[in-house]
């Protein structure tokens, strides 16, 4: 599909105002939605870079997870505050860059159409405009990976050691940048060595480019494991090597049982992104093979061993986790696209191609429909809105605001979630319940109230005070119904305070301003 012609001035247009689009809807009302808990992690770990020089939490602990991420978002709280719009600004700059590169990736790979079409589904598509607007690494992520991928090929593409040197120091750094990004970012190694490897075998010589690239792989996965292995702190080290497993059986199921299915990432493909979507790429990932050959095999590795190793390595799973994937995944709907319409419009003549075509066409309304979907989703995320197809943030600002506005100085301040409470009413007084919620204790220093008689001997410790709980995390966990209702019992809620996602309670207030 003209893999190999010169970049025109018209395609390098389209490519920007792609880029363009990707970033009016990251920009868009960027600071409506409320931060939330895995934001504000973020945040508080870069204000602590910021001023101390260290990425660590409120608890002391180190915060490896991000670590790029954390002093790149440092310096952007140095020079523009920390408003919502300006932390998570780094990650809508990173999906502009994510939507050039996937293009100079794909154009000498699948060909010029494909490309395009991929760079403008990445655009506009929801999971990619939703988690461009969060103050999470993911989005930097994904450009690390891409980076690997466009000069990994480059460098078993070129002609000169000058050029092949070059590229290889290119592969290091996005390498490095993705390891001090993300720790799952060893599995960039899997796809580039067993690329190498393919290219060793095609050869047939045991002396090769190939087989130095299938070499330096698996030792850089080698050396990356030993380095978590032994320098890890446990946190991290725990969600590596305990709640993941070969296999990928968790150690604690309980925790999150949907998150222990192995068929986890296909159900959210399928369901979340859409099964018209999920069908296209199969057929574009078999098709791009099928014709473009190992330049083919290139992008579908490049997506489908994270997804596998992600599936049968981890066994605690996350959406996200497949994030930095995704440009692949868009790069499989693009290529059956082109191909289709191509078909379709090569078809006149032909009794039995144009049958097919037909039920292409019909297939494609249906897609189209989808389409529609995805992009109002898009559109939705875009004007401020807090719920879309692909995520949903729990609305933290005005209840705590309320509270800030609210609370004298001898009233506590209780909060299911410790860090939001923090960031929007100023201050935390504590947090419950700690035996649900064991990760807060890393995220604030405090040990918290584990159970209700500990909230019990809370609220007689002071007389006043205010409860900003989280739904997901008090109401809706059926194991928390005894301690919900000794709330509701016990506590005030304030009506005009509370939301959907949170509900403000009060104690010993008899009236409120």
């Amino acid at each position: 599909m003209n893999s190999n012609s010169k970049i025109a001035s018209w395609e390098w247009t389209l490519v920007l105002l792609a880029v363009v689009a990707s970033l009016l809807l990251g920009f868009s009302n960027l600071g409506a939605p409320s931060l939330w808990h895995d934001e504000l992690v973020q945040v508080f770990v870069a204000k602590n870079a910021l001023e101390t020089g260290v990425p660590q939490q409120l608890s002391g602990r180190f915060y490896p997870s991000g670590l790029v991420y954390s002093y790149l978002l440092a310096a952007f709280i140095g020079v523009w505050g920390g408003s919502e719009t300006a932390v998570r600004a780094p990650s809508v700059l990173a999906a502009g860059a994510n939507v050039l590169l996937l293009f100079l990736l794909l154009r000498p790979l699948l060909g010029r159409a494909p490309a395009l079409v991929a760079c403008w589904m990445l655009a506009c598509f929801p999971w990619s405009v939703a988690w461009s607007r969060e103050a999470r690494f993911y989005s930097l992520h994904q450009t690390t990976y891409l980076a690997v991928l466009l000069f990994a090929w480059q460098a078993m593409a070129a002609t000169t050691p000058k050029t092949i040197i070059r590229n290889a120091l290119f592969v290091a750094v996005a390498y490095l940048g993705g390891v001090l990004t993300a720790l799952h970012s060893a599995l960039f190694t899997v796809t580039v060595g067993i690329n190498g490897a393919i290219q060793a075998l095609t050869d047939r010589k045991m002396r090769s480019r190939g087989t130095a690239v299938f070499v330096s792989a698996v030792l850089t996965g080698a050396i990356t494991t030993v380095v978590y292995f032994g320098l890890l702190p446990q946190a991290d080290y725990d969600a590596i090597f305990t709640e993941g497993g070969i296999g990928g059986v968790t150690a604690n199921p309980q925790r999150d049982p949907q998150r222990s299915e192995l068929a986890f990432y296909f159900i959210f493909l399928a369901f979340n992104l859409s099964t018209g979507y999920l069908i296209l790429a199969a057929l574009g990932f078999v098709l791009m093979i099928g014709k473009e050959q190992r330049r083919g095999f290139y992008i579908a590795l490049a997506f489908w061993i994270p997804l596998l190793a992600l599936t049968f390595v981890i066994g605690y799973r996350r959406y996200r986790f497949m994030f930095f994937a995704y440009p692949l995944y868009v790069a499989a709907h693009a290529y059956a696209i082109c191909w289709l319409t191509q078909f379709v419009w090569r078809a006149r003549g032909h009794a039995f191609r144009s049958l097919i075509a037909v039920l292409i066409v019909a297939f494609g309304l249906r897609i189209g429909v989808s389409t529609i979907k995805l992009l109002s989703s898009s559109i939705d995320a875009a004007s401020g809105a807090d719920v879309t197809l692909a995520r949903r943030h729990p609305q933290w600002r005005e209840p705590c605001h309320y509270v800030r506005d609210n609370a004298r100085s001898e009233d506590a301040v209780l909060s299911v979630t410790y860090l939001p409470a923090l960031y929007y009413v100023g201050r935390c007084d504590n947090w419950f319940p700690s035996r649900m919620l064991p990760w807060e204790h890393i995220d604030s220093g405090l040990d918290g109230l584990k159970t209700i008689e500990d909230l019990q001997a809370f609220v007689a410790e002071h007389p006043t005070g205010y409860f900003i709980a989280e739904r997901r995390r008090l109401q809706d966990v059926p194991k928390l119904h005894a301690d919900w209702l000794w709330i509701e019992t016990h506590m005030k809620k304030v009506p005009r305070a509370s939301n959907e996602d949170i509900t403000v309670y009060t104690w010993g207030i008899e009236k409120e301003k």
